[in-house]
């Protein structure tokens, strides 16, 4: 695998563990955006909304 596809490969399954924490579906949200749909917040806002991230460094 080339440098470009290890660092596309570690976006994707970012987003993937990000949407897991926020039980968003990985396949709808990539829709969503591959689409041009935007009905789904961004991933930002739902972050923001929820504090996911906060959260998962604090029980760590």
């Amino acid at each position: 695998m080339t440098e470009d596809g290890t660092k596309a490969n570690d976006t994707f399954l970012t987003i993937v563990e990000t949407e897991k924490l926020l039980g968003v579906s990985a396949y709808d949200y990539i829709h969503d955006r591959v689409s041009k749909r935007f009905r789904m917040p961004s991933l930002a806002e739902m972050i923001g909304a929820k504090g996911v991230l906060e959260m998962d460094y604090d029980a760590g």
